[in-house]
């Protein structure tokens, strides 16, 4: 009966310890992660629409973060803190912009000096807070007694105006799962406030290191065809209000054709993204008798690889980052993209 009952307490947890969690906080460089979403039916599933990019080391780590856009990726420079519980946790937050927070204090009437902008936070010389107080003071008077001034005043002084954006990143050890809190920081009435972006507070877990970390510079040229042809009017060109499922969308760039013309002794190609996993890498793209470029993609839309936007549509978000190389030197040109329903 001993034995039985040493055996149970043994089984019980006096044995060997299960494996710890190895995640650190000064280890994240080179990882991808995805919000852990919970679901009406109390499950959960990754979103990839909020993601998060940790580059760099050290001193030098950076932050890539969607903020749970379709399009847009931010980059927020990052170093561990402790706080207010006394735990250590990396804090991610984008460039200070001084003059954006002086105007914000100004047209509260409100006074911004070097000890004001210090006292929320601000970093640099007294010379540099110096001159950024100059430039807001300046940009503020331009537009004070004139007709743009109350929708200025509105602008800059807004729970909606986002002066930075700012991740607290913690370690779960018991899920072993990054606890990833994203708010942004402004500045209303002349006092600083902080308050929760889209994402919240949520869990990160692992995602797939091919997801996209581009910045959408141009979602307006996008076009979304039945077939190769090209419209005979541009122009009158209309983005359909949703994509068939189970055939092929072709996207094709439309800017105007001023801007479509191959430089001589240049090339020029694209890369693809398909709700930010990689389609096509490298496709050239050849100019024509006339020397315009056709920049054009095909995809196909199916129920396996669309995104659940919203509860009532699923959509299709492609993605082309343009590159040109002349003389040897690639670089890239822009990155745009198109997001419709798919139905």
């Amino acid at each position: 009966m001993i034995w039985l009952w040493l055996m149970g307490c043994s089984m019980l947890g006096g044995g060997e310890a299960g494996p710890s969690c190895e995640l650190t906080l000064d280890g994240l460089e080179g990882s991808t992660w995805v919000m852990l979403q919970a679901q009406p039916d109390q499950t959960e599933r990754k979103n990839p629409q909020a993601r998060v990019r940790f580059e760099g080391s050290g001193d030098d780590l950076v932050a890539k973060y969607t903020v749970m856009s379709v399009s847009d990726v931010y980059e927020y420079p990052c170093s561990i803190q402790e706080n207010e519980e006394g735990d250590q946790e990396l804090f991610c937050a984008e460039e200070q912009r001084i003059v954006d927070w002086c105007q914000a204090i100004l047209v509260a009437d409100e006074l911004c000096t070097k000890k004001v902008l210090r006292k929320m936070g601000a970093e640099g010389t007294d010379e540099e807070l110096n001159a950024k107080i100059i430039e807001a003071k300046t940009i503020v008077n331009k537009y004070r007694d004139t007709p743009q001034w109350n929708q200025f005043k509105l602008n800059n002084n807004s729970l909606a105006n986002k002066l930075q954006g700012r991740l607290y990143v913690g370690i779960d050890e018991r899920k072993c799962r990054l606890s990833v809190g994203d708010f942004y920081w402004t500045i209303f009435n002349g006092r600083a406030k902080e308050d929760t972006n889209p994402v919240g507070q949520n869990p990160f877990v692992r995602g797939d290191d091919n997801l996209m970390f581009e910045h959408c510079t141009d979602g307006d040229f996008m076009a979304t065809l039945p077939s190769a042809e090209l419209p005979e009017d541009l122009s009158k060109y209309q983005r359909p209000p949703s994509l068939p499922k189970d055939k092929p969308t072709f996207y094709t760039y439309l800017r105007p054709e001023a801007t479509q013309k191959a430089e001589e002794g240049c090339t020029y190609s694209f890369d693809t993204y398909a709700n930010w996993l990689p389609d096509k890498k490298g496709i050239e793209v050849k100019p024509g008798e006339d020397g315009a470029l056709t920049w054009q993609t095909d995809f196909t839309w199916t129920s396996a690889n669309v995104h659940p936007f919203n509860a009532k549509n699923n959509v299709g978000i492609m993605t082309m980052v343009r590159w040109k190389e002349c003389g040897g030197k690639k670089e890239k040109v822009d990155t745009v993209c198109n997001m419709t329903v798919v139905k």
